[in-house]
């Protein structure tokens, strides 16, 4: 992790838990264990985020998500058959990282979300959590459907009438 920064960058799998030295600039990142340069990446200023290489994964990391089938389209094909809405949070939760694996975790538990509450209920707080425009994550649509927030209606009216009293002035006043 580059501490100035909070980003994270990946480093080969097989030098996992091992200490090494970044140097950076204003453009770039590089990694070093024992002065030989094992990573280089062009910065990235975003705070709390991932850079990672494919290559950088393990063979075994790699398998298990061939082996699930999870991909983008997995995903997208899940959530469309909740609703359109889901589909469109999911295509946000996958497009949030650089890395699209790195939000696996985040459309799964979102998914999981339609088992416990059922699919209307998650279909109607990815509606409430587009409309409101909020950061769309997985907290966010689990908040909506622990306080029941997807079963309130999405526009709030305010209907405000001004009592009639002694101190208001009609249009003869004015005139």
């Amino acid at each position: 992790m580059l501490g100035e920064d909070r980003h994270f960058y990946s480093v080969p799998h097989q030098y996992i838990s091992k200490q090494v030295t970044l140097v950076y600039d204003t453009r770039n990142v590089e990694v070093y264990l024992q002065h030989q340069r094992i990573a280089s990446y062009k910065r990235d200023y975003s705070k709390n985020g991932y850079t990672t290489l494919q290559e950088h994964m393990p063979a075994n990391h790699k398998a298990i998500h061939e082996q699930r089938g999870w991909d983008e389209e997995y995903f997208l094909k899940k959530a469309g058959e909740v609703g359109k809405n889901t589909r469109e949070v999911m295509s946000i939760l996958l497009k949030q990282r650089t890395f699209v694996q790195q939000t696996y975790r985040s459309c799964i538990g979102s998914l999981e979300l339609g088992k416990k509450y059922g699919n209307n209920r998650l279909e109607a707080a990815c509606t409430r959590a587009l409309a409101f425009g909020t950061k769309i994550n997985y907290t966010t649509l689990r908040n909506i459907l622990e306080k029941n927030l997807d079963k309130e209606p999405n526009q709030v009216s305010i209907d405000f009438c001004m009592p009639l009293h002694d101190n208001l002035r009609g249009d003869t006043c004015y005139g």
